[in-house]
């Protein structure tokens, strides 16, 4: 006879006694009960995600939205992804990071980072389906300036009057 054990877990199985089709009846000896472990087959992590945008080294005068090529995973599970965002390429000190970002159809990407001031960031990508964490992206970099750059012209000056044909400007 076979029993299907679908669920992992540890079952205890009665085998007192067993029947055959003329009614003889054996016992179990010495032990009645059968102790039986159902683990589940191993997990396959998901493949690591593809950075797609800001492609590396892009400058923004806004905090931009970060987009990745899905990951796949052998074992058919739903995946969703966590990200980091750091001042230094060992992510050591996060300035921002989030887990459980749903999966998209083909790209998946995050649009709510906040909190980044002016400065040079990277940024990396990470898979779970839920068992395993895949290994990380590889990282990118981006710049956030949102000061404007100043002009002070210093020559002529305004309202000025010239003979000239030709006028230098001078800033400073």
């Amino acid at each position: 006879t076979e029993i299907q054990l679908t669920v992992v877990g540890n079952y205890t199985i009665n085998t007192t006694y067993a029947n055959d089709t003329v009614n003889n009846r054996g016992f179990q000896s010495p032990q009645p009960n059968l102790q039986v472990n159902v683990s589940a087959s191993p997990n396959t992590a998901p493949t690591a995600p593809n950075l797609n945008l800001p492609t590396n080294f892009t400058n923004f005068s806004y905090i931009p939205q970060l987009n990745w090529s899905n990951s796949s995973d052998v074992d058919g599970q739903a995946i969703t992804y966590g990200i980091q965002v750091d001042k230094n390429n060992n992510f050591g000190s996060n300035e921002w990071v989030r887990a459980g970002i749903a999966e998209t159809v083909n790209t998946t990407g995050e649009s709510t980072i906040t909190g980044l001031a002016d400065g040079e960031y990277f940024w990396r990508v990470n898979a779970t389906d839920g068992t395993a964490w895949s290994a990380y992206s590889n990282h990118r970099r981006f710049t956030i300036d949102t000061t404007a750059p100043r002009l002070n012209v210093t020559a002529p000056l305004n309202n000025s009057n010239t003979s000239s044909t030709s006028v230098s400007l001078n800033f400073a």
